[in-house]
Order: C-alpha cells, then sequence, then structure tokens
C-alpha cells in the first residue's frame, strides 16, 4: 500500500502526464487503473490499428497476391511479427497491434525480388486506439542506369605511414526516376568502378567481394539495387598506394557529380588541381583538415591530384591512424554544411571531361559511425531524429541523412532475412 502523500503526488503526476499529452501531442502508450480501493496502479494494455495501402509508385498495378509483413524493435530484438495478405485494391490492415512507446514499428512487402519498406513508426508518437496510415511505396524495375547520380562525393586522404597514402571516398547516389535500377542479369552490375594500377587493400564499408561486388577488368561492379529517391544509395570504398613524396592520383567519376569534396590533413602534403576550389582549413573534430570543392562533374570526368611534400605528425594523437578510414558522424556534417555554404556564394564552371587515362582512384567511408545492424541504424535514426527536432540540423541535410540511413536499414534487413550458407 502507498501512503496518501505518495498517492496525491503520482496522481499530480499522471495529471501533468495527461495535459502534456493534449498540449504537445502523445504521450507513451501507458494507461493505468486501480482496485477497488484505488490504491495500486497496474498497466492496462494499449493497442492500434494500421490501415493503409501498397502503392505502386512507377504507375503499374499493386499485385493481387502479397504479403505483408508488421515488425516491432525493442531495443536489440524483433519482439514483435505478423504476416498477413494483401486485400482488394493494394490495401492492407493490421488490427490490435500492440502499443509499446519504446517499441519501433516498421510495415514491408516484397515485389519482383526487391523489398519496399513504409516509414518507421515510433510507439510514443501513437495514440492508443487510433488507427494509423502507413504508406509502402513499391516500384517496378529498369536496367537504365542513365537516371543516376551523385549528389555527393567526397574524398577522404591520410597517410597511414609516411610511405603510404590512403584514399577514402563515399558516392552518396541519387536516382532520379521512378523506377528501382537493377543489374541486367544475374551475372551482371548496376554501377562499375576504375582502379589504378598498384591499388592495394581494396575493402568495401558495405558488401565484400563476390557478394554485393564483383572485381572487373579494370576494377570493380556493384551489383546491388538502386532504389528511387534522393541519395537513396551509397558506394564506399578504400585502398592504399605507396607515397615517396610525391603522388599523382587520376580520379575518374563513374557518373554525374552534383557536390565534390576532398579533405586532406594538414600535416605538411600540398595538393594541386586547378579545377579544385580551394575553401581553406576547418578544424574537423579535433583535426585540422584542407578542404577542396567543386561540383556539377560529369561522369567520365578524370581530375589529376597532384600531391607533393613530406607527410609529419601533427600531434592530434594518432592522426595517421583515422585510417584515416572515417573523419566522424558529426564531422561529415559539418563538412557537408561548409560546403553546401561556399557553394551557394560560388558558383564555378563545369569541369571539362579530360582525356582518358589508364590509372584511376576511389574509396571508402564516410558515414561509418553509424552503425550496421538492424538495431544500430534504428537508434541512429532516432537520433538523427532528435537532432533535427532540437534545431541542431538543417532540413536538407537531415533528410538527406535519414534517407540513407533508411537505405542501410533496408539492406540490413535483407541480408538479416537471408539463410546462412
Amino acid at each position: 500500500m502507498i501512503d496518501h502523500q505518495q498517492k496525491q503526488g503520482m496522481w499530480i503526476a499522471l495529471f501533468l502526464l495527461g495535459f502534456v499529452s493534449v498540449a504537445f501531442g502523445p504521450a507513451p502508450a501507458l494507461s493505468v487503473s486501480t482496485n477497488g480501493d484505488g490504491d495500486e496502479l497496474t498497466p492496462t494494455p494499449q493497442f492500434f490499428t494500421i490501415n493503409s495501402q501498397v502503392i505502386n509508385a512507377s504507375g503499374g498495378k499493386v499485385p493481387e497476391e502479397m504479403d505483408v509483413v508488421l515488425q516491432a524493435y525493442n531495443g536489440l530484438q524483433v519482439v514483435l511479427e505478423e504476416n498477413i495478405e494483401i486485400a482488394e485494391g493494394g490495401s492492407y490492415s493490421f488490427t490490435n497491434i500492440p502499443l509499446v512507446s519504446n517499441w519501433v514499428y516498421l510495415v514491408g512487402v516484397k515485389y519482383k525480388s526487391v523489398s519496399f519498406y513504409s516509414d518507421l513508426l515510433y510507439g510514443d508518437k501513437v495514440y492508443s486506439g487510433r488507427e494509423v496510415e502507413l504508406p509502402i511505396l513499391i516500384y517496378e524495375t529498369s536496367t537504365d542506369t542513365s537516371v543516376l547520380h551523385a549528389e555527393r562525393a567526397q574524398v577522404l586522404l591520410g597517410f597511414p605511414d609516411e610511405h603510404t597514402l590512403k584514399v577514402t571516398q563515399s558516392f552518396m547516389i541519387s536516382n532520379s526516376s521512378n523506377w528501382v535500377i537493377v543489374p541486367r542479369g544475374e551475372d551482371s552490375t548496376v554501377l562499375e568502378f576504375m582502379l589504378p594500377s598498384g591499388a592495394e587493400n581494396l575493402s568495401f564499408e558495405q558488401g565484400v567481394l563476390d557478394e554485393r561486388f564483383v572485381l572487373t577488368e579494370n576494377g570493380f561492379g556493384d551489383r546491388s539495387k538502386v532504389g528511387p529517391g534522393h541519395v537513396e544509395h551509397q558506394v564506399m570504398y578504400s585502398y592504399t598506394v605507396p607515397y615517396d613524396g610525391e603522388c599523382m592520383l587520376l580520379l575518374t567519376l563513374p557518373m554525374d557529380v552534383n557536390s565534390f569534396l576532398v579533405e586532406l590533413p594538414s600535416n605538411g602534403v600540398r595538393l594541386s588541381n586547378p579545377y579544385l576550389h580551394d575553401i581553406g582549413e576547418r578544424d574537423l573534430e579535433g583535426m585540422v583538415m584542407h578542404l577542396y570543392t567543386a561540383n556539377e562533374l560529369r561522369g567520365g570526368t578524370q581530375l589529376r591530384l597532384q600531391f607533393s611534400g613530406e607527410p609529419h605528425p601533427t600531434g592530434a594523437g594518432s592522426q595517421n591512424e583515422l585510417g584515416m578510414t572515417v573523419v566522424g558522424f558529426s564531422a561529415f556534417i559539418l563538412a557537408l554544411i561548409i560546403v553546401v555554404g561556399w557553394m551557394n556564394q560560388h558558383r564555378p564552371e563545369p569541369v571539362p571531361v579530360e582525356e582518358a587515362q589508364d590509372l584511376p582512384s576511389l574509396a571508402e567511408d564516410v558515414l561509418n559511425s553509424a552503425g550496421h545492424t538492424v538495431e544500430m541504424l534504428l537508434e541512429s535514426i532516432a537520433s538523427l531524429d532528435d537532432l533535427y527536432r532540437t534545431g541542431k540540423l538543417s532540413e536538407d541535410i537531415y533528410k538527406s541523412l535519414r534517407t540513407e540511413l533508411k537505405r542501410r536499414l533496408r539492406d540490413a534487413r535483407e541480408q538479416k532475412s537471408q539463410p546462412d550458407s
């Protein structure tokens, strides 16, 4: 039994919780009931309904036979999974869904061997007893890669030791069509990337060779599908080349690129290229980096990056050890803010396509810190939402990063659903 003072305080807290819910939106899904004496509080089960639609965003028909899957996540595990068949006209309905404030809900279907998912639904944003719409967009498939372009390409350079240059690069790719771009055949690729002669230690942030990626005559190809939308696909890889005080890298762009960023540590090594714009040094998470930009580069453009100078320690812990694998999630956001702001004031002429060469280079990862598992990605998306709600991210950057995290989540779910070989 609880004494009168405790009971009074609890009812005041519940009253305030109800007031906040009415004023600012739904509170966590928890209600209470009392026993006959009104002394004890016990949770009352909460439920809600999802009534929604599967929509063919390519303009085609929705299949008459299709399974719709509802899953709920709590922390590190799936706590709920339900399967139903699609109804006439593409509608579907899940009823009596347990509502728990810290669960995250997701609905998905598979169409033409491609998985499609709804937006994430957070339990603390839903009222008990309410109906929620959670539409799922599906798309037809195509092999036309001309609709693909990179919104951003980022090159990160580092020196694991004074005789080695590591190059890492990220392409954030958009599909401007209403189709999912797929390989032409089972052994074909969607995108192909060249590698320079002498490149070693090739590695990928997501996927491995002989699965998502395959070696080609001049480099490697990416077999994964590219869904419609803004920054829906990302390719990240890395390699090392020898460095003896000078080095020339020829970066060949596999597609049109809207915004191009190069980051070089300020450690005594100089970079020269007539088409890159030097926007100076910035402190990115305790590391001083020199930034270079370009924009509106055409596919096939080759950028010759000439490096000279002896790299020296900067004293910032282990700068060489940054792998330079990743500057960090927040540093990536900061770099984007810097570049977007600069680009708004400087619109250079498009870079001409230079004469073809035998050498190129490309590489690896920027968003590593977001994690790779379904659970980690769900947490990253929630954290990103919090940053946006508190005004710490602009809408454009928030939307781009959230779209990329959602794409990773879809990939992680597909990989998780595949049986172990």
